[in-house]
């Protein structure tokens, strides 16, 4: 056989091949098309930016970030989530944020409880708006 007859043999068999493959191909558009509908869900507008609000809506469909690891977690058990995350068991804030400990008068600013400030401020604010 020479080399020219081989060539014109290969080109004989590939032309058939690819005459199949689109009569196949053909075919299969021919044929009606069955379109699956995804369900209708309402979407929610979380913001103007709609990239943003389609990231939002689908992980609130998904269920998977309610169980993200041993169980649910929820605003009681957050403590125990952030001091996982962070290795902050029973540290002092203060130590957390200064590097090798914080100053006694430093501590005491992070620890203490400054509600009574608050409501005496809010009361002040509220007697200049009222009077």
């Amino acid at each position: 056989m020479k080399k020219s007859e081989f060539k014109t043999m290969i080109r004989k068999i590939v032309r058939e091949e690819v005459a199949l493959a689109i009569q196949e191909v053909i075919t299969e558009l021919r044929q009606p098309i069955q379109q699956v509908s995804e369900p209708k869900s309402k979407k929610k507008k979380y913001s103007k930016n709609s990239v943003l609000d389609s990231v939002l809506n689908e992980t609130a469909e998904s269920d998977e970030w309610k169980t993200m690891g041993d169980g649910v977690y929820d605003s009681n058990n957050m403590t125990e989530v952030m001091s996982n995350q962070y290795d902050i068991n029973d540290k002092n804030n203060a130590d957390i944020i200064i590097p090798g400990g914080a100053p006694p008068e430093i501590k005491n600013l992070f620890n203490r409880d400054y509600s009574s400030i608050l409501k005496k401020s809010i009361e002040k604010s509220k007697q200049k708006v009222g009077g």
